[in-house]
């Protein structure tokens, strides 16, 4: 395989990598539970028989585990959030970065690409909690 080759995997690792990321942060911000159907019981009273749905997927969230460390440091940061009259800015990096933060804490040896991943998320988990803040959500 030619040195492009090398390349083109690399650019589609590094894409299906952030892609999952984006997925990990979605699920977190949007709660990563289903709301409870109460259809049936309604239409009950009613005397409407609904027909049954079709089995519902899983609602665990695979995390690969090139990905594990990111997750969980973005777990970690879920109270650390920047918040205005507007709703939600981003992640306070001096939790991460400053004197006894977490990456001195829990001895983060690439700091510059846990950040890269962290900000990954940071930015799907930010789209997902405004669209809920703004009634777009499901």
């Amino acid at each position: 395989m030619g040195e492009g080759g090398f390349d083109c995997l690399h650019q589609h690792l590094r894409r299906s990598r952030v892609g999952k990321l984006r997925e990990a942060a979605i699920y977190w911000a949007s709660g990563g539970k289903e709301v409870e159907d109460k259809s049936n019981d309604d239409a009950a009273a009613f005397g409407i028989k609904i027909p049954k749905p079709k089995p519902k997927e899983s609602t665990d969230f695979e995390v690969w585990d090139e990905n594990w460390d990111a997750v969980i440091m973005f777990l970690r940061l879920q109270t650390q959030w920047q918040i205005s009259m507007s709703g939600y800015v981003g992640l306070k990096y001096e939790v991460l970065l400053g004197s006894g933060g977490l990456f001195g804490l829990y001895n983060v040896e690439d700091r510059r690409d846990m950040l890269e991943r962290i900000q990954i998320m940071e930015a799907a988990a930010l789209t997902e909690l405004r669209k809920r803040s703004d009634g777009k959500g499901n």
